[in-house]
C-alpha cells in the first residue's frame, strides 16, 4: 500500500511540474512572437488613428527597448529612502512566534512572517529610446529587477515614544492593524524602487490615452512585462526554467513508475 501512496504523490508532483513547464513555455513564446517597435513608430501609429477619428481604437501589443525616464509632473521620490525613482513599492511584515496548537514537550514555537500592509506608486513613467518616449502604466503589476532601496527591522519594544530612533509611520500603522502582543518579535519594512536611467524592456498593449501613447496590461489577456532584463535574456531564462521543469517532471514520473513496479513485485512475491 505504501508504494501506491508514493506513486500517487509523485504523479501529483509531476502534474504540477507539467503545469510549470507549460507556463514557462507560453511565456517565452509570447515574448518571442512579440513585435518590436520604437517609440516614434508608436506615436506615428497613434497619430494616424487619431487623425482618422479612431484614436480610441488604437491598440497594439508591442515590445519597446529603452531606458526608464521620469514622467510629466513633479519628480517621484520613494517615501522611505527619499531616493528619486520612476516607480516604488514598500511592504510591512510582522515577525512573530507561532505557538503550536497541540501542547507537548516536543512542540516548539516557530518563527513566522506575515504581510501586514504596503503601498506602491500609481504614476505613469516613461520608457525612452533614441526616437522618443512612451508612457508605461504598471497598474497592479510589478517591474522585474527592481532595486532594494530600504530595509529595516523594528523590535516590538521600540514602538514607544521613548524609542532611540524614529519609527516610520508605516510601521506604526501596521502595528495598530495587527494583534501586537508578546508573540510579536519585530516589524520588518522593505522598499524597492525602479530608478531613472536604467535599461528597460517593456512588453504590453500600447493604446492612445488622451493623446498619449501608454503601454499597459493587454485588455484581452496576456501579461504586462516590464523588466530591466533584456528581451533575449528573458527568453533564455524562461527556456531554462522550462527545461528544469521538464527534467523534474520526467524524474518524478520515473520514480512513480518504479514505485508501481515495486508494488507489483510485492504482489507477485
Amino acid at each position: 500500500m505504501w508504494w501506491i501512496v508514493t506513486a500517487v504523490a509523485f504523479l501529483l508532483f509531476a502534474g504540477l511540474a507539467s503545469i510549470a513547464e507549460l507556463v514557462y513555455q507560453s511565456r517565452w513564446q509570447a515574448i518571442a512572437r512579440g513585435r518590436e517597435a520604437t517609440c516614434a513608430e508608436l506615436d506615428e501609429l497613434a497619430a494616424t488613428a487619431r487623425s482618422a477619428g479612431g484614436g480610441e481604437f488604437f491598440a497594439d501589443v508591442v515590445q519597446v527597448n529603452g531606458v526608464t525616464a521620469e514622467g510629466p509632473g513633479e519628480p517621484l521620490v520613494a517615501p522611505l529612502s527619499g531616493r528619486k525613482c520612476v516607480w516604488w513599492e514598500f511592504s510591512v511584515s510582522r515577525v512573530y512566534w507561532q505557538v503550536p496548537k497541540e501542547q507537548s514537550d516536543k512542540a516548539k514555537p516557530t518563527r513566522q512572517t506575515h504581510y501586514v500592509t504596503g503601498g506602491r506608486s500609481e504614476e505613469r513613467f516613461l520608457v525612452q529610446d533614441e526616437t522618443g518616449s512612451v508612457a508605461v502604466s504598471m497598474g497592479n503589476d510589478r517591474p522585474e529587477g527592481t532595486t532594494s532601496s530600504h530595509h529595516a527591522a523594528y523590535a516590538r519594544k521600540e514602538l514607544t515614544k521613548w524609542s532611540v530612533r524614529e519609527i516610520p509611520k508605516e510601521v506604526l500603522d501596521a502595528a495598530a492593524m495587527t494583534r501586537d502582543d508578546s508573540s510579536t518579535i519585530s516589524y520588518r519594512i522593505d522598499e524597492r524602487i525602479l530608478p531613472p536611467g536604467v535599461p528597460l524592456f517593456v512588453h504590453g498593449e500600447a493604446t492612445d490615452r488622451a493623446g498619449q501613447v501608454v503601454i499597459g496590461r493587454p485588455r484581452k489577456g496576456g501579461r504586462l512585462i516590464v523588466s530591466v532584463i533584456g528581451r533575449n535574456r528573458l527568453i533564455a531564462d524562461y527556456k531554462q526554467n522550462q527545461r528544469l521543469a521538464r527534467a523534474g517532471r520526467i524524474a518524478l514520473l520515473v520514480i512513480a513508475g518504479l514505485s508501481l513496479l515495486f508494488y507489483g513485485l510485492t504482489l507477485v512475491f
